[in-house]
């Protein structure tokens, strides 16, 4: 179905001195029908939420892993 809802993005974003950790700062993504969203569309809607940050590097945790092994996306870290 074309309006179906494909993943969740949330953008997540903290004072940088008070955060030690780069959990508070970066894009959490869920996933909910891997089947049905490739990773140029995912990868376009990221970039697009990339602005918001004045970070070189912007974490991105992509749940479920299984969806970043199954589009060929290099993962730096899996948890």
């Amino acid at each position: 179905m074309r309006n179906d809802l494909k993943a969740i993005l949330i953008v997540n974003q903290s004072d940088l001195g008070l955060n030690m950790s780069e959990l508070l700062n970066g894009i959490k993504i869920m996933v909910t029908n891997p089947e049905r969203l490739p990773w140029i569309i995912l990868s376009v809607a990221i970039k697009q939420l990339t602005s918001l940050y004045k970070m070189s590097k912007i974490p991105i945790m992509i749940y479920p892993c299984d969806y970043t092994e199954a589009e060929d996306v290099p993962a730096g870290k899996r948890y």
